[in-house]
């Protein structure tokens, strides 16, 4: 759900007290501007003086030089646990724009504030230094974005959006620092790398090891093996007029009937036992 205009100016208003105090602290450099409202071009310097000394935030609400209520103390208080860091942007969606965090390994569904993220980016993947914060059960961040115009290769951009699809399937997106995260099973993970045949390829590593740390696995890996290779099989069958139901063991035919029972019953006349659980059914 997209913050309203006044959840918008709220979490400004907080945000840049903290900064105001960050700066009143004299931690921060003599070139800071010392107008009531920071530039946005101090935010930077600011915002690294927060991150980098956490325990502002805590001073902060302790003097309350601003008067703030408690449940908006209790906003602030929560951004300690904020995360700066350099995200890859991998995605814009209507409501979340996806930025991916290299170091944890874990993607953020992060909303806008004023102005849509993609309007100040306008390719992805981009790389972009930003802090991002909880705010009433959602995610956001601070309103700057740090970019280097960075112009990835085709090949690194392949890497950066394989590492972001991995973290989508082993997390799932990101949308509140509350989200409770659960690590997906070690067989959904299989299934979806081997989803197609471009992305087993791009997980072929990942693949490998899921095998390697739990052989009895395999049998997914074959028979996704298998499906893959059954929609071209299956085309050309189809393209020639015929008919049945069909056993595919990795990428060959093994076994064909005109009905699935048949068809079951050649697969144990043909197809080793041990084998058996890999072969992938289709009928046309």
């Amino acid at each position: 759900m997209d913050l309203s205009q006044k959840e918008i100016d709220e979490f400004l208003n907080l945000y840049q007290g903290l900064l105001l105090y960050a700066r009143n602290k004299k931690r921060a450099s003599n070139k800071v501007s010392s107008d009531n409202l920071i530039p946005k071009k101090d935010w930077s310097k600011l915002r690294d003086i927060v991150v980098d000394n956490r325990s502002i935030i805590d001073e902060y609400i302790k003097d309350n030089p601003y008067n703030l209520k408690d449940r908006e103390l209790s906003i602030v208080r929560q951004w300690k646990n904020g995360i700066c860091s350099n995200f890859f942007i991998t995605k814009f969606e209507k409501e979340y724009t996806h930025m991916y965090d290299n170091e944890s390994g874990k993607s953020y569904g992060v909303l806008s504030l004023n102005d849509p993220i993609y309007k100040f980016i306008n390719y992805t993947p981009s790389y972009v230094r930003t802090f991002l914060l909880p705010f009433k059960g959602r995610v956001v961040y601070d309103g700057l974005l740090n970019t280097n115009n960075v112009f990835f290769s085709g090949s690194t951009s392949k890497s950066i959006m394989s590492m972001y699809k991995k973290s989508i399937a082993k997390y799932g997106l990101i949308t509140s620092f509350d989200q409770k995260i659960n690590e997906t099973s070690d067989e959904d993970l299989l299934k979806f790398y081997l989803k197609t045949k471009d992305s087993a390829e791009m997980f072929y590593d990942e693949i490998e090891d899921i095998i390697v740390k739990n052989p009895s696995l395999e049998y997914i890996f074959h028979k996704e093996i298998g499906r893959i290779h059954s929609r071209k099989i299956k085309s050309k069958l189809k393209s020639n007029g015929v008919k049945g139901s069909f056993a595919v063991l990795t990428e060959t035919i093994v076994a064909s009937a005109s009905n699935k029972a048949d068809l079951k019953k050649r697969i144990e006349e043909v197809v080793p036992n041990e084998k058996r659980d890999w072969i992938y059914v289709f009928n046309i």
